[in-house]
């Protein structure tokens, strides 16, 4: 009878490991395949000027060296969709892709490594990059332009400015304004008095933004200025002029064209 008891203990004994084991090493197959790879990504900058490039850099938990990750892109207002961009992990799990930018689209990226070995695929956080490009400031659409012009081209001590704004000849003051819509960073312009003034003419040129002046200046012929403004979060550009005479008791006040030369905009679409 003992010797039947302790058989039937040992037999319990060796049971129980086996049944303590078996739920264990069956989970373990099911958590591999619902495990994911976990993606972290940045970009080298959120905006970027056309024709530079954006880098896209992170990491890959649970890769193994060599293993790809590809970029996905979505365009403002359309969808995600799998470019030719890639990259093969280090040793370390990282990444480094770059991103030559040939369009005005603004783009939100995020990085994706493909399912493998038993883990599923994952993907990073979007990650957005607006996209700015220099753009002439006449081929906006003007509000309230009194005796000033868009012209082909306008000439400043004897230099050439293609797509420029000037005031009338005729003209004692005049002015335009333009709607940013707060899409714009800077504008670039050179500012002076166009080759057609009289001689005896000083023109006073005036830009502001959003009603606050960030820019004045007084010209005579062949006089002009560079000028670069920060335009950030500006919703109305305003561009002032005037012209008057030096010659004393003259009462024709026009004559002085004051112009800006080529001004440009860098500008998200």
């Amino acid at each position: 009878m003992r010797l039947l008891r302790t058989l039937t203990l040992a037999a319990v004994a060796l049971a129980l490991p086996a049944a303590t084991l078996t739920p264990a090493q069956a989970a373990a197959p099911s958590e591999r395949t619902h495990r994911s790879y976990v993606v972290k990504a940045t970009a080298s900058t959120d905006a970027v000027v056309q024709g530079r490039r954006v880098v896209l850099s992170g990491t890959v938990r649970k890769a193994r060296r060599g293993e790809r990750v590809r970029v996905q892109v979505r365009y403002d207002g359309g969808r995600w969709k799998t470019s030719d961009l890639s990259d093969r992990v280090d040793r370390q799990g990282r990444f480094r892709i770059s991103d030559k930018i040939t369009s005005t689209r603004s783009r939100s990226y995020r990085v994706v490594k493909p399912a493998g070995r038993g883990f599923r695929a994952g993907r990073s956080k979007a990650v957005h990059v607006d996209v700015y490009s220099w753009r002439p400031l006449p081929t906006l659409a003007p509000v309230n332009a009194t005796a000033t012009y868009w012209v082909e081209a306008v000439k400043i001590n004897g230099r050439a400015y293609p797509e420029s704004l000037t005031g009338s000849a005729s003209d004692a003051q005049g002015g335009t304004s333009y709607n940013l819509e707060r899409r714009c960073r800077q504008l670039t312009t050179r500012v002076g008095l166009a080759d057609t003034s009289k001689d005896s003419v000083l023109g006073t040129a005036s830009l502001k933004a959003d009603g606050v002046q960030k820019y004045a200046g007084s010209f005579a012929l062949t006089q002009s200025s560079p000028v670069t403004l920060d335009v950030s979060k500006v919703f109305r550009l305003t561009f002032d002029w005037t012209s008057r005479s030096t010659d004393s008791g003259a009462g024709d006040q026009t004559g002085a064209v004051v112009a800006l030369g080529s001004p440009r905009l860098l500008c998200r679409d």
